[in-house]
């Protein structure tokens, strides 16, 4: 549930829209993986751990701006 909300989080502040409940929120651009990858509807499918979300984040940390954080 953890890495769940916190795709949700990360889609919502990407794209400026407010995540509706089973809505899927996933804006293109260089975070569009992390938010697929964190909000799989199905648990099973879906980042194992916090653990995965940063070594994520860390691949991530080249690719994006400032102005695109």
């Amino acid at each position: 549930a953890d890495v769940y909300s916190l795709g949700r989080v990360v889609a919502w502040c990407a794209s400026g829209n407010w995540p509706l409940q089973n809505f899927m929120l996933c804006p293109e651009g260089p975070l569009h993986d992390f938010i697929l990858r964190t909000t799989e509807p199905y648990p099973h499918e879906r980042v194992a751990d916090m653990n995965e979300v940063l070594r994520m984040i860390e691949g991530l940390k080249n690719t994006l701006t400032e102005k695109e954080c």
